[in-house]
Order: structure tokens, then sequence, then C-alpha cells
């Protein structure tokens, strides 16, 4: 039971290390710069 534990402990241990590092490429990369943005994009469309 206790080697279950270990493992369980582990692997999400790292779960939390690789979504927290592409947490940290996300923002290095931009994706959180503007959010603000995307609801005005419906008003800036052209209507044909």
């Amino acid at each position: 039971m206790l080697g279950l534990t270990i493992i369980l402990m582990i692997s999400s241990l790292l779960l939390g290390v690789c979504f927290f590092g592409l947490f940290v490429w996300a923002l290095s990369d931009g994706q959180f710069e503007n959010s603000e943005a995307a609801k005005y994009v419906i008003f800036h469309e052209e209507s044909e």
C-alpha cells in the first residue's frame, strides 16, 4: 500500500511540474498579453 502511495505522489508531482512548465511557457510566449481584445474582434470584422 505504501508503494502505491509513493507512485501516486510522484506522478502527481510530475504532472504538476509539467503543467507549471506549460504555464510558464505560455507566459513567456505572450499568450496572456491582451486577453481583453478578443471580445472586441467582432466589432472590427467586415461584413459582406
